[in-house]
């Protein structure tokens, strides 16, 4: 028996509050502006991989068993009742995660949903033929995820399109989310240093400069017929870069930037990994030298206060000062 689904395709939800923070919290980190469309999305891409979808679920779990089983010699079919009850036992776990509820509202389906619903009966039996409660557990397994495994559930559309284009050398066209339109040459998806977000790397078609761009970044991705080959020459510089810049950086310019450490700004530099620039060397009076964009030394360096001193360039030096005595403007 299939789900139930009323005329108007609404489907009633109740989540505990930690799931209700991070369905709030994604809308505003991945922009989208009502809870229906966001939902609607996490059932379309992550319905298929969820253990909150049993019937698909309790096959893996079954596979993952017999191969456990036969590593070890064992015969599967002579055993078969004892496979049966380990899978019956994980369905019996999973049907039984539950989590306080107390934050109750409706969402509309999409036409898309419902139709896979309308022919997919498999798991209504296990939710009493309510699709709320299935997706109520698809939610709340869904919002105990890392942010870095959501964002690939939210954009599995375009990871999947950047990834072709990956594979077949092909120019990407990216629309950002503040409305600029970019041909890119990609090279690869990448995660930063703390292994938080992930990057699109590759080069600016037009200016053939390296780019990196957040996922979250896009409004539309489309790959295109164009061929996009990158020379063994592209490869290294655009890894030279990586090396030396982050990837949260490649897009800044870079510069020769002078900065004295005090020894607690030493320590600081030392203590602080997440954004830290690499210096190229140290000069004289505990000069570091980097070779890097503006913004990467603002981010990072703007906290060390008076423990780091911009020695040159004069631009960034100014900066640097300026904005201290805006601040100080403040509490003055």
């Amino acid at each position: 028996m299939p789900f139930f689904i009323n005329e108007d395709q609404r489907i009633s939800i109740n989540l505990s509050d930690f799931a209700n923070y991070i369905i709030e919290t994604d809308m505003v980190t991945f922009g989208k502006d009502k809870r229906s469309t966001l939902i609607n999305i996490i059932i379309k891409n992550f319905k298929d991989e969820a253990k909150s979808t049993i019937s698909t679920s309790s096959e893996a779990y079954r596979a993952e068993i017999e191969e456990i089983l036969r590593k070890k010699d064992i015969v599967v079919e002579k055993d078969n009742h004892i496979l049966k009850a380990l899978v019956e036992h994980n369905i019996k776990n999973i049907i039984a995660t539950n989590y306080k509820k107390g934050n109750a509202f409706k969402i509309r389906l999409k036409n898309a949903n419902v139709d896979y619903f309308i022919n997919e009966s498999l798991d209504s039996e296990y939710y009493a033929n309510s699709l709320g409660a299935y997706v109520n557990a698809l939610l709340e397994e869904y919002t105990r995820l890392s942010y870095k495994k959501r964002e690939t559930i939210i954009y599995k559309d375009e990871f999947e399109t950047i990834n072709k284009a990956i594979n077949e050398r092909k120019v990407l066209r990216i629309t950002l989310v503040w409305g600029e339109i970019k041909k890119i040459k990609p090279f690869k998806i990448c995660e930063d240093n703390q292994r938080l977000y992930y990057y699109l790397v590759g080069y600016d078609k037009e200016s053939m400069r390296s780019i990196s761009y957040r996922i979250v970044d896009f409004e539309s991705v489309i790959c295109l017929q164009e061929k996009a080959v990158l020379t063994k020459s592209d490869v290294e510089n655009l890894e030279v870069d990586l090396l030396n810049k982050g990837v949260q950086f490649m897009r800044g310019e870079s510069h020769e930037i002078k900065i004295r450490l005090a020894d607690e700004g030493e320590k600081l530099y030392k203590r602080i990994p997440h954004l830290r620039p690499k210096y190229t060397r140290i000069e004289e009076d505990n000069v570091f030298v980097f070779d890097c964009s503006f913004k990467q030394i603002e981010f990072y360096f703007l906290k060390f206060g008076k423990e780091a001193e911009i020695i040159s360039p004069l631009e960034l030096r100014e900066k640097f000062k300026n904005t201290y005595l805006e601040a100080y403007e403040v509490y003055k």
